[in-house]
């Protein structure tokens, strides 16, 4: 029997602080897939999501993790054009689940929202 994946001690505030900023938020246990998704309604009335992956400040990501950004990047841009805008990115994906994010602090995460909120 597989073991429950062990959770970071800073996930329970991070996770807190979404749901008062009205944010639905679901915990993922597959192995190396980002710990949360969130949904969010944007300004525009629609609602979005976002993968967040929660660490410890000085945490690091594990072997299968590695292998599930190198395969998100791939697949999210696979021509490595890093400097496309977050409104390009939702006017071209907006039918997959929203951008991915490391965050270790619940700060962050809200910074999060808040800017994705604007596309």
């Amino acid at each position: 029997m597989r073991k429950a994946a062990k959770r970071d001690a800073n996930e329970p505030e991070i996770v807190s602080a979404l749901r008062r900023a009205g944010c639905l938020v679901f915990f993922n246990n597959a192995t190396g897939f980002p710990d949360l998704t969130i949904l969010f309604p944007r300004h525009n009335g629609k609602w979005a999501s976002v993968l967040m992956e929660v660490k410890e400040p000085n945490g690091y990501l594990t072997g299968p993790q590695v292998k599930w950004w190198i395969a998100y990047y791939d697949m999210i841009w696979p021509e490595r054009d890093f400097l496309i805008t977050r409104k390009e990115w939702w006017d071209t994906h907006e039918n997959l689940v929203g951008p991915a994010y490391i965050v270790t602090t619940s700060e962050q995460s809200l910074s999060i929202i808040e800017i994705e909120k604007e596309l």
